[in-house]
C-alpha cells in the first residue's frame, strides 16, 4: 500500500530540496532585514512580555540565550549557511536538523508574527530529517536500484502537504463558504491581504460566489482524490497541476507570507516517475534505468534501499497518528479531545499545527495604522506614511503600507487583542526616530497609535469606517 501511494522519485526528492532550501533563505532574509525590531529586546517584543504574555512552557528558542547583537547577527548567518549547504547537497542530513533547530528557535522567540506558512515550512523540514536528500543526481541514473524511497516519513511528507487544504475544508462554515458563497468576497475585500487582482474580484461579485464554492469543493476532494486506488501516476499529474494552479491564483490574490511558496516547493515531491522517465527520455534518447512499467510500484528492484530500522518506523508512525490526532482535534465543532499526555511533547517538538485559513468564516474588519507623531518643534507626522504626510484618508493600496508580510502581520496582531504589545511598538519608533534625527527639535514628543478600522459590509451596502486609537502617550 506504501508503494502505491506514498512513495517518492529521488529526483523530485533532489528537486524538492533545492527549492524547499530557497524558501528558508528567502524566508531568513526577509527576517533578517528586521533582526532588531523583531528578535531584540530593543524590539516590539522584548524577552520580559514574550514570557509574560505569549509564551508556552513547552517552547524553546536558542535566541533568548543571549540579547547580544553580535551574537544574533551570527545565529542568522549560520542558519543561511545551513540553508545554502543543505541547496547544494553537502550532509544533508545535519543541515536540515540545523535548520529545523535555527527555525524553531526564530519562530519561537516572536509568535506574533507566526503564520501558516511557518507551520508547513517547519513540518517539511521535520520530515525532510528522515528522507534520503543527499542522493546523487549519477546515482539514480546508473543504479537500477536508486528509482524512488517509500516509508513512513514519505507517507507522512505527503499528506502533510495536503493537510492545509483537507482541514481547512473540513473548519470552513458551509454556509459562508458553499450555501451563500459569500467567503471570497469578503477575502478580496481585505485590503490589508488584497493585491490588485483582488481589488478588481471585489467588483465581481458573481465571479466571487463561484469561487468560494469551487475553492470549498476543492479543498476537501483533494485528498479523497490523492488516495484513488487507480490512475495513480495520472492522479499525482493532477495534485500537481491543480496544486500550481491554485498557489499561484492565491499569490496573484493575496498577500500571505510563505505559505504558497511553501506549496510551490512541496509539489516537486508528487512528480511521478514515469514524467520524469518521459522527461530524461526526451532530453537523452535513452530509455533510463530503474523505471517503473505502467502503474506497478511494487517490483522491489525499484526501491531506494535504505536499511529499515523498524523501530524508527514504529516510532515515526506514532508521531504521524499524533499529528492526525492533534489536526482533527483542532476541529470545531471538536470531533475527539487530543490526548492531554502527549501535549508538552507536540509543543516542545513543534509538531503543533493549525490551518485554518480564512476559516470557519473570513474577517469581516481590517485597516491600516496611522503612527501620528508630534515632534518637539510643534510638527505632526505620520511614520507609517512613506512621505510621513498625517491624513486620515484611505491610500489608494494599503500593501503598500507594510515593509514585508511580517510587518502585516505583526500589524493585524497589534489590533486584534495583543494590547501588551502597543507599548513595547510605541517605544520601539520613539527610539527608531529619535535615533536617525540628530536635530532636537525634530526628535518625537508624543506619539499615537490610531487604526483606521473598515468594516465589510455585505453586498451592495457601504463598508464602515471607523478611527480606533490603539495607544496614545500624550496625557491629554
Amino acid at each position: 500500500m506504501l508503494s502505491n501511494y506514498f512513495y517518492i522519485d529521488l529526483r523530485s526528492l533532489r528537486l524538492f530540496r533545492k527549492l524547499i532550501s530557497l524558501v528558508l533563505i528567502y524566508d531568513l532574509l526577509i527576517r533578517m532585514s528586521d533582526l532588531t525590531a523583531h528578535y531584540s529586546n530593543a524590539g516590539v517584543i522584548p524577552l520580559d512580555i514574550l514570557y509574560k504574555y505569549v509564551w508556552n512552557q513547552s517552547y524553546w528558542s536558542l535566541i533568548t540565550l543571549s540579547d547580544n547583537p553580535t551574537l544574533l547577527i551570527a545565529f542568522f548567518l549560520g542558519i543561511l549557511i545551513a540553508s545554502f549547504l543543505l541547496f547544494i547537497g553537502y550532509r544533508t542530513q545535519l543541515m536540515t536538523a540545523l535548520c529545523w533547530i535555527g527555525l524553531v528557535s526564530i519562530q519561537n522567540r516572536n509568535p506574533i508574527i507566526y503564520q501558516g506558512g511557518d507551520d508547513l515550512l517547519r513540518m517539511l523540514l521535520f520530515w525532510s530529517f528522515f528522507l534520503p536528500l543527499s542522493v546523487s543526481k549519477s546515482s539514480y541514473r546508473t543504479n537500477k536500484k536508486t528509482t524512488y524511497v517509500n516509508n513512513v516519513a514519505s507517507m507522512a511528507i505527503l499528506c502533510q502537504i495536503l493537510f492545509p487544504f483537507l482541514f481547512s475544508g473540513l473548519f470552513k462554515s458551509i454556509n459562508e463558504w458553499w450555501s451563500e458563497g459569500t467567503s471570497v468576497y469578503y477575502a478580496v475585500n481585505l485590503d490589508q491581504i488584497a493585491r490588485p487582482l483582488s481589488k478588481w474580484l471585489s467588483h465581481q461579485y458573481t465571479l466571487t460566489v463561484f469561487l468560494s464554492r469551487i475553492t470549498y469543493a476543492c479543498e476537501l476532494i483533494v485528498f479523497p482524490v490523492f488516495m484513488l486506488p487507480f490512475y495513480r501516476e495520472q492522479i499525482r499529474v493532477l495534485i500537481v497541476c491543480f496544486l500550481l494552479l491554485f498557489n499561484l491564483g492565491t499569490v496573484l490574490m493575496f498577500m500571505i507570507g510563505i505559505f504558497p511558496l511553501c506549496f510551490f516547493a512541496a509539489l516537486a515531491l508528487f512528480i511521478p516517475t514515469s514524467v520524469w522517465n518521459r522527461f530524461e527520455i526526451s532530453q537523452s534518447g535513452t530509455k533510463i534505468c530503474g523505471s517503473l512499467d505502467n502503474n506497478d510500484y511494487s517490483g522491489k528492484q525499484n526501491f531506494y534501499h535504505l536499511e529499515i530500522n523498524w523501530m524508527k518506523e514504529f516510532a515515526l508512525g506514532f508521531v504521524f497518528t499524533l499529528i492526525i490526532l492533534w489536526n482533527i482535534a483542532s476541529l470545531t465543532p471538536p470531533v475527539i479531545k487530543f490526548p492531554a499526555i502527549f501535549a508538552r511533547s507536540m509543543y516542545a517538538l513543534r509538531l503543533n499545527q493549525s490551518w485554518g485559513m480564512f476559516a470557519p468564516t473570513v474577517f469581516r474588519q481590517d485597516g491600516w495604522l496611522i503612527i501620528k507623531a508630534q515632534l518637539i518643534d510643534g510638527s505632526v507626522i505620520d511614520l507609517n506614511s512613506p512621505d510621513l504626510v498625517l491624513s486620515f484618508d484611505k491610500p489608494s493600496y494599503v500593501l503598500d503600507r507594510f515593509k514585508n508580510d511580517r510587518w502585516r502581520k505583526f500589524t493585524e496582531q497589534l489590533f486584534v487583542a495583543n494590547h501588551f504589545l502597543r507599548f513595547a511598538y510605541a517605544k520601539y519608533l520613539i527610539e527608531e526616530w529619535n535615533c536617525k534625527v540628530p536635530e532636537k527639535n525634530k526628535k518625537i514628543a508624543n506619539i499615537s497609535i490610531i487604526y483606521m478600522e473598515e468594516i465589510t459590509r455585505p453586498h451592495n451596502e457601504k463598508s464602515g469606517l471607523e478611527r480606533v486609537t490603539l495607544y496614545s502617550s500624550s496625557k491629554d
